[in-house]
Order: structure tokens, then C-alpha cells, then sequence
């Protein structure tokens, strides 16, 4: 499967998600926002960029950056550019949001899945079901 193909899929799962909440979720017109979607939550008007994520040592892995190219490509922190990151991994078909300020500069986010095998740093694991897609957007639902 491409690329688009697969940019595509994750942009309709994380869509649906947001709906079966009842989060309005507007899209830009084009292509030339770092946002895939604007929601309406209780706190007002929040961007998502969405982002498939890779199942890879027991980790969901996603990059969490943004490509610039001019003369040579850059990739640059979300941060201060969207207010959440969206994750659908196909293989395990999970879907997780991350608030960006929560995460470091870093290019990509590890959401651990499984316990690691010896038990190294096991403080500094960041856990895939703090992130559960669900968890997280239902606190930006507005109250009906």
C-alpha cells in the first residue's frame, strides 16, 4: 500500500473517532496547513495533525515532526505549531492523541505497548494506554 493510501486511511479512522464522540471536526481547504483538522472542543478551537503509527518492538512509533523543504529537507517540531498529534496503527488498529506540549522536541513519539523484556528505565516509559484515543478526547468533549 502507498503512502497516501495509507495517510488517507489513517485521516478517515481518526475522522470517525472524532465523531462517534460527537467532537466537531472541520477540515482546511488544501493542502498547504501543518493541520489536518480543526476540532470545536470545550476549550474552543484545537489543530490536529494525524499520523499512522508503526508497531515495532512493542512500542507504537510515530514521528511527531514536520518536513520543510528548501534546498534540503529540515524536520521541525510540532510544538507550537498543532495542538495534538493523532495516532492510528493499522496492525494493532488503535488510535491514540497526544497532546503536543506533553512531549519533548523529539522527532518521533514511542508508545509502549508491551512491557519491555529486562525492565530498563521502566520510569521513563511512556505507556500507550495513558494515550488511548478514547481516554483523551472524551475530556475535550463539550458538556451537553
Amino acid at each position: 500500500m502507498n503512502s497516501n493510501t495509507i495517510g488517507n486511511m489513517t485521516e478517515c479512522v481518526i475522522l470517525a473517532e472524532f465523531q462517534k464522540l460527537e467532537i466537531p471536526v472541520s477540515i482546511p481547504f488544501g493542502r498547504n496547513e501543518p493541520y489536518d483538522f480543526i476540532i470545536e472542543t470545550k476549550d474552543g478551537f484545537k489543530s490536529v495533525q494525524v499520523k499512522h503509527g508503526t508497531y515495532k518492538n512493542g512500542c507504537v512509533v510515530s514521528e511527531i515532526c514536520h518536513k520543510r523543504t528548501y534546498k534540503k529537507t529540515r524536520k521541525d517540531s510540532y510544538k507550537g505549531v498543532v495542538d495534538y498529534i493523532a495516532i492510528w496503527c493499522s496492525k494493532l488498529d488503535k488510535a491514540y492523541l497526544l497532546k503536543i506540549d506533553e512531549f519533548k522536541a523529539n522527532k518521533e513519539a514511542y508508545l509502549r505497548i508491551d512491557p519491555p523484556k529486562n525492565n530498563s528505565c521502566i520510569s521513563t516509559i511512556v505507556w500507550a494506554d495513558k494515550y488511548e484515543f478514547r481516554k483523551v478526547a472524551s475530556t475535550l468533549c463539550k458538556a451537553n
